[in-house]
């Protein structure tokens, strides 16, 4: 009798030391991946065509690619001979990352150019280099042109690509 009380202690133990390990190593495998969202269709927001006719200038289509450090695509360049255009997009910390670039110092001056469901404004650097930032429905965007473009027109772009997030 006595042997069988030590077994079903014994028993108890292993079990319990099994369900601890088991415990552990869900939540070392539930931290190392993630619930992500799915990735953003970044090129998906301008077409070569609108980036041409906003510009003035033949570009190419965007080709997408990984942010740094991530495989995640949030990059999209659009060439042409005259310069660049592109835009980023990601859902990762979206509004601390449109707050922190809207208070950059060097970013200034800003223009306001929030819409209807989204923030936004606007810098030109002193090389004509344009860019666009929003913010919308946890959705962080940016377009940049590079392309000595009309004053606007990453304006223009910009508030076309916010329109396709949803």
């Amino acid at each position: 009798m006595r042997k069988t009380l030590v077994d079903w202690r014994l028993s108890a133990k292993i079990f319990t030391a099994a369900g601890l390990v088991a415990a552990f190593l869900t939540g070392v495998i539930a931290c190392d991946n993630p619930v992500q969202s799915p990735p953003f269709a970044t090129c998906e927001l301008l077409t070569a065509e609108e980036v041409t006719r906003a510009v003035g200038a033949q570009f190419t289509e965007g080709q997408p690619f990984p942010g740094e450090g991530a495989p995640v695509v949030i990059g999209c360049p659009y060439g042409s001979p005259k310069g660049w255009v592109t835009v980023w997009a990601t859902r990762e910390n979206a509004d601390s990352e449109y707050r922190h670039l809207r208070g950059l110092p060097y970013r200034q001056p800003t223009e306001d150019v929030s819409g209807s469901g989204y923030k936004a404004f606007t810098y030109t650097s002193g090389g004509n280099i344009q860019d666009f930032y929003a913010v919308k429905g946890g959705v962080y965007v940016n377009v940049t042109v590079g392309a000595g473009a009309e004053p606007g027109t990453a304006r223009a772009l910009g508030e076309i690509a916010v329109t396709r997030i949803s």
